[in-house]
């Protein structure tokens, strides 16, 4: 078998490359929106109930019972 010698030029394309950010599917934007807007409702719970972790803290310093604290330290999630 004779092989004819390649004369043309042969040169493989690399794929299209990406420009900008990466689209986002419209079920991870959806559920990224709902979770953040569940984190500030919680977040604004807390502090109309005047909750910190600091409030936490002097509840339970001098031996706490659950009869004493259990109304406030159920509000923490």
């Amino acid at each position: 078998v004779a092989l004819r010698e390649a004369t043309g030029d042969f040169g493989l394309e690399s794929p299209p490359k990406p420009r900008g950010r990466p689209k986002h599917k419209t079920r991870a934007v959806k559920s990224k929106r709902s979770e953040n807007a569940a984190t500030v409702e919680v977040d604004a719970n807390m502090h109309e109930n005047g909750l910190s972790l600091i409030s936490a803290y002097e509840l339970l310093e001098d031996n706490p019972t659950f009869n004493s604290t259990h109304e406030k330290l159920l509000q923490f999630k």
